[in-house]
């Protein structure tokens, strides 16, 4: 029978007097591999530890002996859809192989390996404990347990809050494939702030912000540059970025045919970051939405006003630019999808990214019949009872077109 982690060995818990935990299995001795153990766990963290345990346990019986001073990793995902998450852990020699001819020739005593966070500067594997930890609520959340999902990320965040990137440094460089390290548990805090959000709390963008400051590279993902990157860009800076977006996006194209005739392929209007370069993806959407910002009032609005509208809310958000990017983050989601192929590679900058989803929102607004002033209004925050009513008809317009696109209507 097929060692199973689960039913074959046993983990034991105490409590030291800092009123953390230390687990350690019992059984492994018997397969000839070295006990497992996580010292320093925090109480929320205890059932996360646990699992950690018994994952390690069933690769080192199944897979490849674990040795002292190796990196095991593991890829976390519940849906098709997930980002996979990376949870990776490193081994150091706790206790020494027993010596002795009985010992040898029976495998036996082989010692213990404590499993600790791959950076080394804790005693408890923090990391990969919090990184467990979202991926159960993500687990929650595919069974539609909302409480319980988000009673996981809150035990992520008092088990490991983690710290400022600025602080942390670089994140370890961990594999090459598709799925991502949580360091200083960032995703904890945006998968949070995502739950906060459909309850349409005001603590969602304060979360959010959060998990920005802990992840550079969260950060180049959602806005394109860091925030310390974002708050050194000037005025002119933006407006000719802001300029150079609009006369690349609307270049004359020909969009591509969907799988269906209401489906069409265009070049994303959002510059993503790759590397060094920004990226255009290609965006499938209802064929009617390059009206939202490739023709008509929408291209007219962005070619006379686009710069000056997207450089004036860059100019007032830049010291806090979370909150625009936050706002708009709905429409990152409907023109790029990370997994799709890249349509266009341009010269990168780190305005380019929040300019850009900037001036798909100010085409959206003139493609509603909204004057210049209005848009600006709206932008900073002020008072726009027009433009609201008008986006609540395109909001209407927008969902008629994915229906016919998917053959609901």
């Amino acid at each position: 029978m097929a060692f199973d982690a689960n039913r074959d060995i046993k983990i034991e818990a105490s409590q030291g007097e800092d009123g953390t935990y230390s687990l350690r299995t019992k059984g492994l001795a018997a397969r000839k591999r070295p006990e497992l153990e996580i010292a320093s766990v925090p109480e929320a963290a205890l059932r996360a530890a646990a699992v950690v345990l018994n994952q390690t346990a069933d690769y080192t019986v199944n897979k490849a002996e674990v040795l002292a001073e190796q990196n095991v990793g593991f890829e976390l995902a519940v849906e098709d859809s997930d980002v996979p998450l990376m949870l990776v852990v490193h081994t150091v020699q706790a206790e020494a192989p027993q010596g002795g001819l009985w010992n040898k020739l029976t495998g036996g005593g082989k010692g213990v390996l404590r499993l600790v966070d791959v950076d080394a500067k804790s005693k408890a594997p923090l990391t990969a404990l919090a990184t467990m930890l979202v991926h159960r609520s993500r687990a929650r959340l595919a069974k539609d347990d909302i409480p319980g999902a988000r009673e996981e990320l809150e035990a992520a965040i008092a088990a490991f809050p983690g710290a400022p990137a600025s602080d942390a440094g670089p994140a370890p460089e961990i594999g090459s494939g598709s799925a991502v390290f949580n360091w200083q548990n960032h995703y904890a805090y945006l998968a949070l702030a995502e739950l906060l959000a459909e309850e349409e709390s005001r603590d969602a963008e304060g979360f959010y912000e959060t998990a920005l400051r802990r992840s550079h590279e969260l950060s180049r993902a959602e806005l394109g540059a860091t925030l310390a990157e974002i708050a050194a860009i000037d005025a002119a800076t933006a407006r000719a970025e802001a300029e150079r977006i609009i006369e690349t996006n609307l270049a004359p194209f020909s969009p591509l045919p969907g799988p269906t005739p209401d489906l069409a392929i265009v070049p994303s209007p959002v510059w993503d970051v790759s590397g060094t370069s920004s990226v255009r993806r290609a965006a499938l959407v209802p064929a009617k939405f390059v009206e939202l910002y490739y023709e008509g009032p929408a291209a007219r609005g962005l070619r006379e006003h686009g710069a000056a509208l997207a450089t004036a809310a860059f100019e007032a958000s830049r010291s806090a630019p979370w909150k625009l990017a936050w706002r708009l983050r709905s429409l990152r989601k409907v023109w790029s999808d990370r997994e799709a192929p890249v349509s266009a590679e341009v010269a990168g900058h780190p305005a380019a990214g929040l300019l850009s989803i900037l001036l798909v929102e100010i085409a959206r607004g003139f493609r509603a019949g909204a004057a210049a002033d209005e848009i600006a209004a709206r932008l900073a925050g002020r008072e726009a009872p027009g433009l609201e009513a008008a986006l609540v008809t395109l909001d209407a317009w927008e969902a008629d077109q994915y229906a016919a696109a998917m053959s609901l209507g």
